[in-house]
């Protein structure tokens, strides 16, 4: 109880969030766009210049269209 105590002062737990699996019409293009649009988002929210607005933006919709044209496939496809 005390060593738990002491560890606990000086190393506090790392929250993590658990997911559960990826949806049925994920693919990998989609899930590619998700990353670099997260990426970007970041970047813009760091360093708010109309170049990175404009890779956040791009990115964005890229995303849209990436996860538009998978429910597409998905839905054709079953």
């Amino acid at each position: 109880m005390l060593l738990e105590s002491t560890v606990n002062g000086h190393l506090p737990l790392k929250k993590m969030r658990v997911r559960d699996g990826d949806i049925p019409y994920m693919n990998p293009t989609w899930k590619k766009s998700i990353r670099l649009k997260r990426k970007y988002a970041k970047q813009f929210a760091k360093n708010r210049t109309s170049e990175n607005w404009e890779l956040k933006r791009n990115w964005r919709n890229i995303a849209t269209k990436e996860r538009r044209k998978a429910i597409k496939a998905y839905i054709l496809a079953g």
